[in-house]
C-alpha cells in the first residue's frame, strides 16, 4: 500500500470533519457548499437562477461558532496553572518555534477539540536550536495510524501525518503546493522518522529519512505522538462534543431558507384581470401604478391583487424560534433568550450543568495530554518530569457576590466561624478579588492602604 494511505476511519469520518470546518466558518463555506447542506428547489440545477436565489435569501445563524467561543472564554477566564522545571521555562514561552506560547498552544488544543473532537500533537527537537518544541496536526492531517499490544500495553507503532508547503520555483510570483507525509514508525522497537513528497507533477519520493531521533544520545522506544479527543487520550476518533448542535445549525440554515423564499413570494403583490380580453403583440404589456390605469371595454372584466392571509409561513416561523431555544439547551449560550421571570440563579446553574459537566471533562483529558507530552520534553532537554502539572480553569459557573452574601461572609469572620483564608477563598471563587493575587499578597495591600481607614477597619484588626 501506498505511503498515504488512509485509516477506514478517517475515511469514514472525512465529510463530518468537513461539516464542523464548513458550520465554524459561516455563511460563505456553508452556501459556497449548495446542496449539501441545502436541497435543491426540484429537478433544478445548482446554477439555476432560481436555486441561486432560494440559496441567497437564506440566513446562516452562526450560533455553533459563538457557543464554542464562549465556551473558550470560560476555560480561560482564569490563567492556566503551570508547574515545569526551570529548564523548560524558555520552551514555554516559544512553544512551537513560531513564537507561539505554551498558553496559546494550550488555548488553539481546546479549539480544535471543541470544533473537531480530535487533534494531535508532535514533540520534535530541533538541533539547529538544541531544544524541543511541539507541533499541532489538524483531524484532517493525521490520516493514518495503527497501535498494537506490546508488554501488555496499548502503543502507538505508526503515524502519518500530511503537511503542505510551498516549493521554490523560477518565477517567485508563482507558487508550487506540494504534499509531504510525515511517516512516524517503530522499526524493531525503535522510533523512525521518514519524510515523503508528492506534488501535481512529481511522483511520490523520499525526501527524508529513515532517521532514528535519539533523546541524551538514546534512541526512543516510543513515537512521540499525543492525541487529544473528547474523553480520551488515544487514537480512537469520537464525534465531535458539538456535532449535534452543528446538525441544528445547518437543520435551521433550510427553515431559513424556506422561510426566506416564502416571504420573497408571499410579500411581492401578484396582478391578476378576470374576463379581459387577449392582448395583442402590440400591447403584450399592462401598466399598473398611481399614475397608470388598465381600462377594458368589457364590462365583466374585474382587475385584483392576490395578497397573502393566513398562518402559512407561521409554522417556519415557530420552527426557527424552536430551533433556537433547542441549540441554546446544547450550549449556545449566547444566543440563548433572557432568564424566564422568576428563574433563580440555581434554575439557570442546573440547566447549565449538563453542557458545563462535557466541558470540564474535556479540560481533565487536555490537563493528562499536555502533562504527558511536557515530560517528552523534559525528557529530552534533561530536566526532571516528576514536577510537572498543567491545569485549566474548571470553574466555569460565574456567580459574582452579591452584597448579601459579602455581608454572610464578613459576619461569619467576625462571629469566629469562618477564617479570613476561608473569606479569602470565597472572595477569589466569587471574582471579587484576582484569582492570581495570593493570600498573603492581599493582605500587604490591605496593610498598605490601612492610612486610609479609620482605626479599626482593616481587616484583621
Amino acid at each position: 500500500m501506498p505511503v498515504n494511505t488512509t485509516h477506514p476511519e478517517y475515511d469514514k469520518n472525512r465529510s463530518a470533519w468537513q461539516k464542523c470546518r464548513d458550520v465554524i466558518a459561516g455563511a460563505d463555506s456553508i452556501k459556497d457548499a449548495g446542496s449539501t447542506y441545502l436541497p435543491l428547489l426540484g429537478n433544478i440545477a445548482e446554477t439555476d437562477t432560481r436555486y441561486l436565489a432560494y440559496k441567497t435569501r437564506a440566513k446562516w445563524l452562526g450560533a455553533t461558532a459563538r457557543t464554542i467561543e464562549g465556551l473558550e472564554g470560560e476555560v480561560f477566564r482564569n490563567p492556566p496553572q503551570i508547574i515545569l522545571p526551570a529548564a523548560l521555562d524558555p520552551i514555554a514561552e516559544n512553544f512551537t518555534l513560531t513564537g507561539q506560547a505554551f498558553t496559546q498552544f494550550t488555548r488553539r488544543i481546546l479549539r480544535e477539540r471543541l470544533i473537531m473532537g480530535r487533534v494531535g500533537e508532535l514533540v520534535d527537537y530541533s538541533e539547529a536550536d538544541r531544544r524541543t518544541y511541539s507541533i499541532i496536526y489538524a483531524a484532517e492531517n493525521i490520516i493514518n495510524w495503527r497501535e498494537e499490544i506490546i508488554a501488555g500495553q496499548r502503543r502507538l507503532v505508526l503515524v502519518v501525518l500530511t503537511e503542505s508547503t510551498d516549493r521554490a520555483v523560477a518565477d517567485v510570483y508563482s507558487h508550487q503546493t506540494i504534499t509531504r507525509y510525515r511517516v512516524l514508525q517503530l522499526i524493531d522497537g525503535v522510533y523512525t522518522v521518514t519524510v515523503y513528497e508528492q506534488g501535481t507533477e512529481m511522483p511520490m519520493s523520499i525526501v527524508s529519512g529513515p532517521v532514528t531521533p535519539t533523546v541524551r544520545g538514546s534512541r526512543l522506544d516510543h513515537i512521540p505522538f499525543f492525541f487529544y479527543g473528547v474523553t480520551q487520550n488515544m487514537s480512537d476518533i469520537e464525534k465531535p462534543p458539538l456535532n449535534d448542535l452543528m446538525d441544528l445549525n445547518v437543520a435551521d440554515y433550510r427553515n431559513s431558507a424556506d422561510l426566506e423564499w416564502g416571504r420573497h413570494f408571499c410579500g411581492c403583490p401578484f396582478y391578476y384581470i378576470l374576463g379581459a380580453p387577449e392582448l395583442s403583440d402590440d400591447n403584450a404589456s399592462i401598466e399598473v401604478g398611481s399614475s397608470s390605469a388598465f381600462v377594458s371595454q368589457n364590462e365583466n372584466a374585474k382587475p385584483g391583487i392576490v395578497e397573502f392571509t393566513g398562518d402559512g409561513l407561521g409554522a417556519l416561523e415557530r420552527a426557527r424560534e424552536e430551533n433556537a431555544r433547542e441549540m441554546a439547551m446544547m450550549g449556545a449560550r449566547i444566543i440563548e433568550a433572557q432568564k424566564l421571570v422568576g428563574e433563580t440563579a440555581d434554575a439557570i446553574a442546573r440547566r447549565q450543568s449538563g453542557k458545563l459537566s462535557v466541558l470540564q471533562s474535556i479540560v481533565e483529558v487536555q490537563d493528562d495530554v499536555h502533562e504527558a507530552a511536557l515530560r517528552e520534553h523534559a525528557a529530552w532537554m534533561g530536566a526532571p518530569t516528576n514536577a510537572i502539572e498543567c491545569h485549566l480553569n474548571r470553574d466555569y459557573l460565574v456567580t459574582r457576590l452579591s452584597a448579601q452574601d459579602l455581608t454572610a461572609l464578613v459576619s461569619a469572620w467576625q462571629a469566629g466561624t469562618l477564617s479570613k483564608n476561608s473569606v479569602f477563598h470565597n472572595l477569589q471563587q466569587g471574582e471579587i478579588i484576582p484569582m492570581d493575587r495570593t493570600f498573603e499578597e492581599e493582605q500587604a495591600l490591605i496593610e498598605a492602604e490601612m492610612p486610609a481607614f479609620e482605626p479599626g477597619m482593616a481587616a484583621g484588626g
